[in-house]
């Protein structure tokens, strides 16, 4: 006589498929395809550059034209917003605190005012050259040159770029070499034995610049708040979408530990527990056309414009490490916190070892850039072992919709069963 909902000849292995096809199922869900790499390809809301064109009720009305609609035009498809401001009559405007105090400045002239509040101004005529001329090579410096388009092509096709300025101090600038190379060295290690949490094909480079070529590139170094006036060689690391990781590191920050610890975040899990600041970084000036976002599109795999994916991303991101423990706050250019509470957790092998005290020393100084209050990042201790479930995603994905369909025809069995009896 057959009792109960299950019949006695419904086979065990039925059973334990379902409790694998639960198991899966839990996996699919957490597992995330993306690195911090992906993510900041991704803009989630970030805040453009602001540019105001100064002039007065002495500008030629059609010079003042020129300048309206050929910022529009230069700046199409750029992180950067054109506004032309009246130093006569817009009264309270935002952009008046950042024109310049020396009244002796010709007009016209421009504020180039980054998210974080910090100006630059710069000219926009240049003598020898017609208005439009001088307008049209204004505006696109603020976003191209020979050496950036070198490092952007960088940052767009392999790991990351790291770019250093050199300082007065040969010693200091050879030392600054030799931690980024033997953290690309050990990068590009983990690269050939695929033990990323996701696949990078190329791995970091550096791009060195003198003093001499400095003076070329004046807005970039501004924008990654590099100063040029500071004889200390300086270091900024960049990925995705042309975003900054970290901050500028410079001094007894310039060693094979601190160096490493920075780049190696790039290639972490998008849910390693990083604060959003860290993964969404500020951005160069620059323009991203359909052709660029093309071209990413190819090289990720992915639609970094797509809505979906943007949607996935932050959701992703507002978790912000919930449930891993408590968590550190620190100022971004605390590299020391940083390291305190993430060199666990490098990617897959140790980081190289620092070979003087440099950095355990007191790494708590402001940089002299002038800018706003930033609340400081949120960064959770490391995890023993990082996650690498994003790389097996699509093989997940695969089990997870199998599971389901035994899942489903297991229910239907067992219901069946159960109406037999």
């Amino acid at each position: 006589m057959k009792s109960g909902w299950v019949r006695p000849d419904l086979p065990v292995a039925l059973i334990l498929l379902l409790a694998l096809a639960l198991l899966l199922l839990t996996q699919t869900a957490n597992a995330c395809r993306f690195n911090v790499r992906d993510v900041g390809f991704v803009d989630l809301g970030s805040q453009p550059y602001k540019l105001y064109s100064y002039v007065d009720n002495q500008t030629p009305p059609d010079l003042v034209t020129q300048i309206n609609d050929i910022s529009l035009a230069a700046l199409l498809d750029s992180n950067i917003e054109a506004e032309v401001v009246n130093l006569d009559t817009a009264k309270g405007h935002p952009g008046l605190a950042y024109a310049a105090s020396d009244k002796s400045r010709p007009l016209p002239f421009a504020a180039l005012v980054s998210p974080e509040k910090r100006s630059l101004q710069l000219p926009l005529l240049a003598p020898g050259k017609t208005p439009a001329e001088s307008l049209w090579s204004a505006f696109e410096s603020l976003y191209e040159s020979a050496w950036r388009d070198e490092v952007m092509g960088t940052v767009l096709e392999t790991y990351g770029a790291v770019i250093l300025l050199e300082g007065s101090d040969p010693a200091e600038n050879k030392k600054a070499r030799e931690a980024t190379e033997k953290s690309i060295a050990t990068i590009a290690q983990l690269i050939r034995d695929k033990k990323l949490e996701k696949e990078i094909a190329t791995p970091p480079k550096l791009h060195v610049l003198s003093r001499e070529q400095a003076a070329k590139e004046r807005i970039t170094l501004w924008s990654l708040g590099i100063e040029l006036d500071d004889p200390a060689a300086q270091m900024a690391m960049l990925y995705g979408r042309g975003r900054q990781i970290g901050r500028v590191l410079k001094g007894p920050q310039l060693n094979d530990r601190t160096v490493h610890a920075v780049l190696n975040t790039i290639g972490l899990s998008c849910e390693c527990g990083l604060d959003r600041s860290w993964m969404q970084g500020a951005m160069l000036p620059l323009k991203w056309g359909e052709d660029v976002q093309q071209q990413v599109a190819k090289h990720l795999g992915f639609d970094p414009e797509n809505p979906a994916i943007k949607m996935e991303m932050s959701q992703i991101l507002s978790k912000g490490g919930a449930g891993q423990g408590a968590k550190i706050k620190v100022a971004q250019a605390d590299i020391d916190t940083l390291l305190a509470g993430y060199s666990e957790s490098s990617a897959t092998s140790e980081p190289p070892t620092a070979s003087d005290s440099a950095a355990e020393s007191d790494l708590s100084g402001e940089s002299e850039e002038t800018s706003s209050p930033e609340t400081p990042a949120t960064m959770p201790p490391a995890t023993a072992s990082p996650n690498r479930q994003g790389r097996f995603r699509p093989l997940l994905l695969i089990l997870g919709g199998a599971a389901a369909f035994i899942l489903a025809a297991g229910i239907a069995i067992l219901l069946r069963s159960r109406g037999n009896n």
